[in-house]
């Protein structure tokens, strides 16, 4: 996602675009809006009776993935 130079998590330096366990605050926005609308889907659908626990779920599946990126790639 455009929006800005991403930043390792890791260290909170700078990084170039595609590294991994690299972010944005734009992109962390996407991922929260992503995970909000997903959450959003689920409870509608019946299938999630609390949309906050689907929502912190998703973002916090999003930020592990950066944080192991970071780590072990």
């Amino acid at each position: 996602l455009a929006g800005g130079t991403p930043r390792s998590v890791r260290t909170r330096r700078p990084v170039p675009v595609g590294t991994s366990g690299g972010v944005t605050a734009a992109g962390s926005l996407a991922s929260l809006a992503g995970a909000a609308a997903i959450a959003l889907l689920a409870t509608l659908l019946g299938v999630a009776a609390t949309p906050l626990a689907v929502a912190a779920g998703g973002v916090a599946g999003s930020l592990a993935d950066s944080v192991l990126g970071a780590f072990l790639q």
